[in-house]
């Protein structure tokens, strides 16, 4: 191994990163040199292949449209991110790294030879897109730009001054992008990432709070209004439980929203408050895609999870209630003003094998006749 290069990711071994990585297609030298430096148990919490198409559907649970793509390496970006704060017990700075690339292989290929990376932490999302000088190189050759390339970003993520220009030929130029908020926004509803948290300040964040203290409050807040911030108050006194509002772009029974609308209603929330975005229109697929969180509905909303209708099109609502109860989720259950009768938790038609799935809050606790489709109409 070069001195120098040992020397950089030595410096990266003691910096105060830990990171998940997922490669495929080339960037197989970079995992070697980072594997075998001394103290790579320090920095590396996981390395992925996902090499197959199927070992790629596995990682990211779908498959991209082009493996090769911005998409595509933002998504394994994020996804390693997210294994790496479900592998780490320290508080170490977090960073997921993604890369794809195609390069020589032993026949022809008519597009380029490419590598792009992602790099995810809590707040940022940037890739790196290298175009290479086809036919210049062999596949060793290019695997070891690949491979420094991959160095080069970890390194800048930690300030590691460790440049690669001396093996770039003409015409190669790195190319670094942040992804804005549209381009999350877009990458959320074609599925490419799970969720992304937005605050009216334009921030946005890649790391779900702590299951533990969090319940996800899922809404359109078109407005948000009293009602909802008292709810939330309620459960965070009563419950100490930490509000996360939670807006789908997709719907069950309303066009998807778009990217315009969502920032307007992210406008609307105040201080510590936040947004999740996801594209899960139903609570099983909420559920499989944030894991073990607790969810805030109303007695309306509760009703309809106990519908049929609102069930996905591969179980039945008995299943897919099964597997959220067998998740450790739950509901948390506000009663509702319906037809001129507050409804709340015992008016809803349980089965009793699902019955510690949902949670009631007392109308002594909390009460608010106020509604947003109420609010609209009345403007």
């Amino acid at each position: 191994m070069d001195k120098y290069i040992e020397k950089v990711i030595q410096d990266i071994h003691t910096s105060d990163i830990k990171m998940s990585m997922a490669v495929a297609g080339a960037g197989n030298q970079a995992m070697n040199w980072l594997l075998n430096v001394p103290g790579a148990s320090n920095t590396i919490l996981d390395i992925s292949v996902p090499y197959s198409e199927k070992a790629m559907y596995d990682f990211l649970g779908y498959m991209p449209e082009s493996i090769v793509s911005q998409e595509a390496a933002s998504a394994m970006a994020v996804r390693s991110f997210i294994n790496a704060n479900k592998y780490n017990d320290s508080s170490s700075d977090l960073i997921g790294v993604g890369c794809t690339a195609t390069i020589a292989t032993n026949r022809e290929k008519r597009g380029d030879h490419r590598v792009i990376i992602g790099i995810c932490s809590k707040n940022d999302l940037y890739t790196f897109t290298l175009i290479l000088n086809k036919g210049m190189r062999t596949r060793i050759e290019e695997d070891f730009v690949v491979s420094n390339l991959l160095l080069n970003v970890v390194s800048g993520y930690v300030a590691i001054d460790y440049s690669i220009d001396n093996l770039l030929l003409d015409g190669e130029i790195i190319q670094r992008e942040e992804i804005s908020v549209d381009k999350s926004l877009d990458m959320v509803m074609h599925g490419d990432i799970p969720y992304v948290i937005l605050d009216s300040a334009g921030g946005m964040e890649y790391l779900l709070p702590p299951k533990q203290s969090t319940i996800v409050f899922p809404g359109s807040f078109n407005p948000l209004h009293e009602g909802h911030k008292t709810l939330a108050s309620v459960v965070k006194k009563e419950f100490d439980l930490q509000a996360l509002y939670e807006t789908s772009i997709l719907n069950v029974d309303k066009p998807p929203l778009s990217y315009d609308e969502i920032l307007k209603r992210v406008t609307q929330f105040e201080d510590e408050e936040r947004l999740l975005i996801t594209n899960q229109a139903t609570f099983v697929g909420k559920a499989k895609k944030l894991g073990e969180y607790k969810f805030l509905v109303g007695w309306d909303t509760a009703k309809r999870v106990l519908d049929p209708k609102y069930s996905s099109s591969d179980g039945s609502m008995w299943k897919e209630l099964s597997e959220m109860l067998a998740n450790n989720n739950q509901f948390y259950v506000a009663g509702r003003l319906d037809k001129g009768k507050f409804n709340g938790i015992d008016d809803l038609k349980i089965p009793a094998s699902l019955k510690q799935l949902f949670v009631g809050i007392s109308e002594d606790l909390f009460r608010s006749d106020i509604s947003s489709t109420e609010i609209r109409e009345s403007k």
